[in-house]
């Protein structure tokens, strides 16, 4: 009974083996990014200038600090600071609130470009997430079933065994090769569980990630100017790295490795991981970009400060 057994074996490994681990989802993503994006539409601003110090006048620099400056630069105020600086508000009323409220509106304005940037990530990390639990639940399917047949199998093969053994007078060979046949298909059933992995098509032309991992891009197509100036800037620093560095960094701790390539992307083949690898970058993301608020509401404050 060897030959049969080794037949056995052979036949079990080989099927375990030959099995292909990956599955792609036949359903189409269309729009992945959908209206996530459409803010970026008609944006027009000033790219601002280097951040010097010194293209501020000397009282600007006693009355505002240097953060708030840089925030200043970076909605090209330094103008409407200087103007307000140097008129008197009650005898120039009119001229001074007219550039008063000309900071007023940028503040505003970069503060409303800030939450639509991030709602902007955040409805693509969101469907990121949603399309990776729907590939998450497809492979929970599959594992529950093979689960059921592995008890089924191995039932069934001890309940036959059983009957050999009653039956037929040399039936120890035959229980062993039952009992080996069993605890193969159970391995079989294990094995191709963990080995199944689910992939869908994904196109994200507008890849926010390419564009900070960029070295060479001087400034954003899709992030706003006044956000993409502030992230870049040497002044506004993280542990010693400008916010966009400290991104970097962070998302390299991320072990996203041979995935970089497809996140940096206008799309591909997504498994699971790799879907929540890409939802975690952009919320990191986001969270660097709401920074951003606090330097605005220090600007905003000394502004009314000097009111």
């Amino acid at each position: 009974m060897k030959d049969p057994l080794k037949f056995l074996l052979f036949f079990l490994l080989y099927s375990c083996f030959s099995c292909k681990a990956t599955r792609v989802v036949e359903e189409k993503v269309d729009d992945f990014q959908g209206a996530c994006y459409t803010f970026i539409e008609g944006i027009k601003a000033t790219k601002p200038d280097d951040f010097e110090i010194d293209d501020f006048d000397d009282d600007l620099q006693e009355i505002f600090s240097e953060r708030a400056l840089v925030v200043a630069n970076a909605l090209n105020l330094k103008d409407a600071l200087r103007e307000i600086s140097r008129l008197d508000k009650d005898e120039d009323n009119l001229l001074y609130f007219m550039h008063y409220q000309e900071i007023l509106n940028k503040i505003n304005l970069a503060e409303l470009e800030v939450s639509s940037l991030n709602a902007a990530i955040k409805c693509e990390e969101d469907k990121s997430e949603q399309l990776a639990w729907y590939l998450n639940r497809k492979e929970s399917n599959i594992s529950n079933k093979r689960t059921v047949g592995g008890i089924i199998t191995d039932a069934s093969a001890n309940i036959l065994s059983g009957v050999v053994v009653i039956w037929i007078a040399n039936a120890n060979t035959f229980r062993q090769l039952m009992g080996v046949g069993a605890s193969l298909a159970t391995i079989i059933l294990n094995v191709t569980n963990k080995v199944k992995v689910y992939t869908v098509e994904v196109e994200h032309e507008v890849n926010l990630l390419r564009d900070v991992y960029a070295e060479d891009l001087d400034w954003s197509e899709y992030i706003p100017p006044s956000v993409w100036y502030y992230i870049n800037e040497k002044k506004v620093e993280i542990q010693g790295e400008t916010i966009r560095n400290s991104m970097i960094q962070s998302w390299d701790t991320f072990n996203i490795g041979e995935s970089l390539d497809l996140y940096l992307s206008d799309g591909g083949q997504y498994s699971v991981d790799q879907l929540q690898n890409r939802a975690s970058m952009l919320d990191l993301f986001s969270a660097y970009i709401e920074l951003m608020k606090q330097d605005l509401l220090v600007f905003r404050r000394e502004v009314v400060e000097l009111r």
